[in-house]
């Protein structure tokens, strides 16, 4: 009795297990064949390579004080917030623009001969352009050169160290350009500054010209109310007239304070005086006494017309006083 077996397809070659056999057979062989082609490439890409030369610079960008008071937010900015910012600024293409616009011409004949950055996506728009039988999208060498600035020639990286502190890095195939590509981003730089320093030194001359203007204002209004107020009330003195009016008062104060003394120690005078005065009047209204040997009532009457002219004479400065 036959049996009966399935049939398989006839499979393919083993292609895996057509090298495992060669690389184990032939091992030295196909050791000298990779070495044979790769030598040959890798030591042409070495002698055609071009070097990179690598220029650094640290630079410090400090905030505006005026524009980052007119802002709210960005006096309470977070250090991420602000790093961000700068960075921002620093590959911003309106930079990459002023740079170009003030390097030299062999700078932008090396960015344009000696491009390290590739865009494959314009290469393969190109390419579908191509088929389709459109015309290639082709930039300008300004624009390629802006590209290149951007993309591959320059890198900026924040400093842990301290805050607002940046290291601006060029590369390119000579020295001399990657200089050239640093100092150019500083000089921009500075010129920004000295820019935005000119705005807030010209906000800042509006804003004290304002504060004058309305002080001076104020001021005139203020002379007119004192002069409508001397109108109704009387001129008053001002300037060196009224320090010697000062002065003259408080002597006069001095002298009338003097003359109060002197008053009331004569009215003290006076009123002693008087007493006496009247003592010696009720003295001579008496009778006369014989019996007085010694004329001690006449003396008594003596003192007493003595205190009556002295009397007279305190009661006559007083009233000049």
């Amino acid at each position: 009795m036959a049996s009966s077996r399935p049939t398989h397809p006839a499979a393919g070659p083993d292609y895996v297990a057509i090298l495992r056999g060669i690389w184990r057979r032939h091992k030295k062989l196909v050791v000298l064949t990779f070495a044979a082609l790769a030598g040959p490439m890798m030591l042409v890409l070495y002698l055609t390579r071009q070097p990179v030369y690598i220029s650094k610079a640290t630079v410090s960008i400090e905030p505006s004080a005026v524009a980052l008071a007119q802002i709210s937010f960005a006096r309470e900015a977070l250090p991420k917030s602000v790093l961000a910012s700068h960075m921002v600024l620093l590959k911003s293409r309106s930079l990459a623009e002023s740079v170009m616009d003030a390097v030299p011409r062999e700078t932008i004949d090396d960015l344009l001969t000696a491009a390290q950055y590739t865009d494959y996506w314009l290469l393969a728009t190109n390419t579908v352009y191509g088929w389709l039988g459109k015309p290639p999208v082709v930039l300008s060498p300004r624009e390629r050169a802006i590209t290149e600035v951007r993309m591959a020639r320059m890198e900026f990286s924040g400093s842990r160290e301290a805050d607002n502190v940046y290291t601006i890095t060029a590369t390119a195939s000579r020295p001399r350009v990657a200089l050239d590509l640093v100092n150019t981003y500083i000089q921009v730089l500075l010129n920004r500054t000295r820019t935005v320093e000119r705005e807030d030194t010209k906000r800042t001359r509006e804003f004290l010209e304002l504060q004058y203007q309305q002080t001076k204002e104020a001021l005139a209004a203020e002379e007119r109310l004192l002069a409508q107020f001397q109108q109704r009330t009387g001129r008053t003195r001002s300037g060196p007239r009224a320090e010697f009016d000062a002065v003259r008062l408080a002597q006069l104060e001095g002298v009338l304070n003097a003359t109060q003394a002197a008053r009331e120690v004569l009215s003290s005078r006076i009123e002693t005086s008087r007493r006496h005065i009247e003592q010696a009047r009720a003295l001579e209204a008496r009778p006369k006494d014989e019996n007085d040997p010694t004329g001690e009532a006449r003396k008594i009457s003596a003192r007493n017309q003595a205190r009556i002219r002295a009397f007279t004479a305190a009661q006559e400065q007083l009233t000049r006083l």
